[in-house]
């Protein structure tokens, strides 16, 4: 009894960390609210070492039933208030902030059977997803600078116009968290979904694919409005070491994405 109940709070802590539904309710005003570095910081570091810390502590451990359906019922509500609520946002760090929701909820799948699998998988999903949301974040951080403090999906409107490399970069770090193939991100997906299959949860992973199908759609609305025709783009000021962390993020997940073997299981 005292097991499970230890279980249970820690299960508790490592979803209010990774901002797992019903403990989100604080990410989306701190995503929003926070500096744009913090906001990566917490997206990526946060939920990675969270993740990683409770892999390690029920690596070895055979999760009771109790335990395990409460894990379900988390990853199923995660994945369906992430995606759908994504669908309504217009401001860029709310959406991210739902995005993280949701892929806090495919993340979940991975922890529903534990195999020799499990970490290869948990920490080429937590890579990928990391890169491409520390380069989305250098953008907006562009992007917000030139539209006098705006986080609206506008200020993406004729990117491609003024700087190409910035919009097709954008373009390929956004198709890879939405987990369209030739990118690291459908690789990461379709290992969570092979993963979730053989432990027998054909009917949460199926759930899962029908919410990855939705949610492409908030990625596209800010890839439509970065190329988009403008009159004038926004008149971006792209210092030295933003180019380079902004191309690395968008060739890593192409390269990734052909050749996933380079991390990971």
């Amino acid at each position: 009894m005292l097991m499970l109940l230890g279980l249970f709070f820690t299960i508790v802590g490592v979803a209010f960390k990774v901002a797992a539904v019903p403990f989100h309710f604080w990410s989306p005003d701190v995503y929003e609210g926070a500096p744009t570095l913090v906001t990566a910081f917490m997206s990526t570091v946060v939920k990675t070492a969270a993740f990683a810390g409770f892999y390690r502590l029920i690596e070895y451990m055979h999760l009771p039933d109790a335990v395990q359906t409460m894990l379900v019922v988390v990853t199923v509500c995660t994945l369906f208030l992430g995606n759908i609520v994504a669908l309504r946002q217009t401001q860029f760090k709310r959406l991210m902030a739902y995005s993280s929701i949701a892929h806090t909820g495919f993340l979940l799948i991975i922890f529903l059977g534990i195999s020799e699998r499990t970490s290869g998988v948990l920490y080429y999903y937590l890579t990928t997803y990391s890169i491409a949301t520390v380069g989305l974040f250098v953008v907006l951080t562009l992007a917000k600078r030139a539209a006098n403090g705006d986080e609206n999906i506008r200020i993406f409107r004729g990117l491609f116009r003024s700087a190409p490399w910035l919009a097709i970069a954008t373009m390929l770090l956004l198709l890879s968290l939405a987990g369209i193939p030739l990118t690291a991100g459908f690789v990461a997906k379709y290992r969570v979904f092979a993963l979730g299959i053989e432990a027998g949860y054909v009917g949460v992973t199926a759930f899962a694919v029908v919410m990855a199908l939705v949610g492409i759609y908030y990625y596209v609305m800010v890839i439509r409005e970065a190329f988009t025709p403008s009159e004038r783009g926004p008149q971006l000021v792209v210092a030295p070491v933003n180019w380079l962390v902004i191309s690395f993020c968008g060739v890593a997940v192409v390269l990734l994405g052909l050749m996933p073997g380079l991390i990971g299981a």
